[in-house]
Formats: structure tokens, C-alpha cells, sequence
């Protein structure tokens, strides 16, 4: 190999894939900041592994850069990847903002993502720029504006890209897997390939370990703060995968490299993230025992949060009923739903917190204020029950005692007139 081939191959196995070492580090109860720190970095490392990537691709295939075009070109690739995606998601998410359907919002983030991919990468719009990246960049700005999703498309449309990207995933290594094998049998993959393998597997750690010993001191006193135990996770936990894949099935496909290199160059990187899978992923959680960086109580964390999750799913369940009542079919939902409490986990991951808006909320020198029970959950239900009350009535209730309905207020004083006790199925649920 030569220089431009061996820098080409070293930016196909820089993309990592964390999926097995996040899932492991969850379920053990490792630090939050560990799992982040590791996600975050392969985000990163899959948007400048492909741009490195094309600039060593096109050297290898013949294109030639001098130093000036080659830094213009990676510029070009990566700002203007940057500029694409946020543009693309911020109107996507202006488009969101507009939709309630769980329906129509997954096929509007299917088709933002799909169409910043062929817009970057599309030969005859001639924009040129990493299309992983931009897609990456329109994910990060809907993550951040996470809110112009209906909280009832949520959990839909993360569902589906789940299932989408698990499936991609086995698509890649089940095409990987049938080219890989016939190479065994009748390419040109020999012995001494093997303990190449072998001796890539070695050094990548290697490289790794020196590269986060490198950075130690700013890691330690920058952002999550990071010690020697949560550097050798993140050295250990580098696994590679359908990035590093695709990017060798990228290389399977060029006519200008030759056969030999492409053959050897999709055999290391299946065997090295084969090895990474393999090894790493089923060793991590015992290194991370032994560090002690795990959680005893991790499993009732988890049925702490799906409990809380279940709450508010049900909470918008009954919305989603509420909505094809006769009586309340012309409310505007999307106002309602900014009113009502949202269940989430506290600090301490032992505590229920709650957002609220105007109607169980609490206004400074109210006549109330001191005899409110600060209760959301009870204030909720009153005033759902006031509401459907003032609904059969046909509106036949003074105003002075409606103003008094939303917190439950009047039917404190005089519970018989609105017959909205709380028995106990209703405060439990």
C-alpha cells in the first residue's frame, strides 16, 4: 500500500459505532456522562471519518490536490455540510411545529433526512458536500428543537427510526457477510492477511489509548470531567461497525483500485469490527465491574423511568380521547397540551418533578395561594372534571364560580354543587 491507500483505510476504521457498549453501559448503571461522551464522540467521528474519507478516496483513484485544494476541498465538504443540514432542519422543524399527526411527522423527518442526503451528494445540483455530515447536522438541530414534535408523535417517530436504522444495520453486515465470504474462497485473502488482522486489532487500541492519554488534561478539566477509569472504557469501548463497513463497500464498488487492495482492504475491516463486536462487546461490562463504575440499583432505575414514561403516555392517551369528544373537538390541543404536567426524573433519580402551565400553576398575592395543595395531578383532574361538568351543564354556571373551577377551588368550599371528589382510583391514577 502506499500512503494515500493506507490514510484512505485508517479513516474507514476511525468511525466508531458505540450501539453495544452504550446499551452495556445503561443497563450496569455507568455514569450518564460516560454514555454521552462515548455517543457524542462517534457522532463526530462518522461526519470527519466520510469527509477524510473522500479526500483519501479521490488521491487513491487518481484526483490530485495540491495542499491549498486539498484544505478548500474539506472546507467545502464539512462548512458547507453544516450550513445544509442546519438550513434543513430548521425548516423542518418550522414544518413540525405545524403538524399533529404521528403519521405525517415520521415521513417528514423520513423525507428531511433522505432529501439532505441527495441534496449534498447529488452530481447534478453540484453542491458537493458530505451528506452524512448534513444529515448528522439536521439531527443534532432537531434533537435541539426536540419540541416541535407533538408529544404524542414522540414516541412513534423514534420507534420507527429505531427500527429503521437496526434494520439498515443488518442489511450492511448481511451484504458484508456474502461478499466477505466468497472472498475466502476465491479471492485473494491468504494467512498472512490473518495475522495482519490480528496485529490491527492490537494497534488500534494502541493508538487509541495514546490518543485519549494525549488528551487527559484537557478532558479532565473540560466539560463532563473525565478520569483514568472513564479513559479506559472509552479506549475499550471503540467499536467499529456499519459506518466502517459501508465506507470498505464504497471502496468494493470503485473500478479505479485494484482488486487485490479492495479485497484486503474489506477483509480487515470486517474482521476488525467483527473482533471489536465480538471481544469488546461482550468483555466491556466486566471491565467496567471490576473499575466499579456500576450501578446496583440500575434495574430499578429503569422501571422507575418506564413507569414515569408510562404515565405520561397514558396522560396522552386520554388526551388523544378527549380530542374526539363532541364537547371539546374545536379546542385548539396544541395550546392545552403546553398546560398540563409532564412527568420526568429528578436529579437524584429517586424524585418525580413535573413541568406545569397557567392552569396548575400558582400566580404571586393569588386569594388562593395559601390554600392551594400544590397538587398538579389533583388540580389536573379537577379541572378536566369541572370542564366536561360546565360541558353538561350547556354553560350554565356564574363566572365568578368558572374562574374559581380551574384549580378546584369552588368545589373545595362546596363539593357537593360540582361533584368532584377525588376518589382513590383517580389519585392513584
Amino acid at each position: 500500500w502506499d500512503w494515500f491507500t493506507g490514510l484512505m483505510f485508517g479513516s474507514i476504521l476511525s468511525a466508531t459505532d458505540p450501539v453495544a457498549v452504550i446499551s452495556i453501559l445503561g443497563s450496569l448503571g455507568a455514569p450518564k456522562q460516560l454514555s454521552t461522551l462515548i455517543e457524542g464522540e462517534s457522532l463526530f467521528n462518522d461526519g470527519s471519518a466520510y469527509v477524510l474519507f473522500l479526500l483519501w478516496k479521490d488521491y487513491v483513484t487518481g484526483i490530485d490536490r495540491n495542499v491549498g485544494e486539498a484544505f478548500a476541498y474539506i472546507l467545502r465538504l464539512s462548512l458547507g455540510a453544516i450550513g445544509l443540514g442546519l438550513g434543513m432542519g430548521l425548516v423542518m422543524c418550522l414544518w413540525l411545529s405545524f403538524i399533529e399527526d404521528p403519521i405525517t411527522e415520521t415521513a417528514i423527518t423520513i423525507a428531511a433526512a433522505y432529501l439532505t442526503f441527495y441534496v449534498a451528494e447529488s452530481e447534478e445540483l453540484k453542491v458537493h458536500v458530505s451528506g452524512v455530515l448534513a444529515t448528522v447536522v439536521l439531527g443534532l438541530t432537531l434533537s435541539r428543537f426536540r419540541e416541535s414534535i407533538s408529544r404524542t408523535s414522540e414516541e412513534p417517530v423514534k420507534n420507527f427510526w429505531e427500527f429503521l436504522s437496526s434494520y439498515l444495520d443488518l442489511l450492511i453486515f448481511y451484504l458484508t457477510g456474502i461478499i466477505v465470504t466468497d472472498q475466502l474462497f476465491h479471492g485473494e485473502i491468504n494467512g498472512t492477511d490473518v495475522g495482519y488482522l490480528i496485529l490491527l486489532y492490537v494497534f488500534i487500541h494502541i493508538i487509541r489509548g495514546v490518543t485519549i492519554l494525549t488528551l487527559y488534561p484537557i478532558l479532565a478539566n473540560t466539560g463532563y470531567g473525565f478520569d483514568w477509569k472513564s479513559g479506559i472504557i472509552v479506549t475499550y469501548g471503540g467499536l467499529r461497525g456499519s459506518v466502517s463497513l459501508a465506507l470498505a463497500l464504497i471502496v468494493e464498488l470503485e473500478n479505479d483500485v485494484d482488486r487485490k487492495t479492495k479485497d484486503r482492504i474489506l477483509f480487515l475491516v470486517a474482521g476488525i469490527v467483527f473482533m471489536t463486536i465480538i471481544i469488546n462487546g461482550t468483555t466491556t461490562g466486566f471491565i467496567l465491574q471490576a473499575l466499579g463504575m456500576t450501578d446496583a440499583k440500575a434495574e430499578e432505575r429503569r422501571a422507575f423511568k418506564l413507569a414515569i414514561q408510562t404515565i405520561n403516555h397514558r396522560s396522552d392517551g386520554l388526551q388523544a380521547d378527549l380530542r374526539d369528544a363532541p364537547y371539546y373537538c374545536d379546542s385548539d390541543w396544541r395550546v392545552v397540551r403546553k398546560h398540563l404536567p409532564v412527568l420526568y426524573e429528578g436529579e437524584d433519580k429517586n424524585e418525580v418533578k413535573h413541568t406545569c402551565g397557567r392552569y396548575v400553576s400558582y400566580k404571586k398575592n393569588s386569594p388562593y395561594e395559601h390554600d392551594h395543595d400544590h397538587d398538579p395531578a389533583k388540580n389536573s383532574a379537577n379541572l378536566a372534571k369541572n370542564s366536561t361538568n360546565l360541558a353538561k351543564n350547556s354553560g350554565n354556571v356564574v363566572m365568578k364560580k368558572r374562574s374559581q373551577m380551574a384549580t378546584g377551588e369552588e368545589a373545595k368550599h362546596h363539593p357537593h354543587d360540582y361533584d368532584i371528589e377525588l376518589n382513590d382510583e383517580v389519585k392513584t391514577e
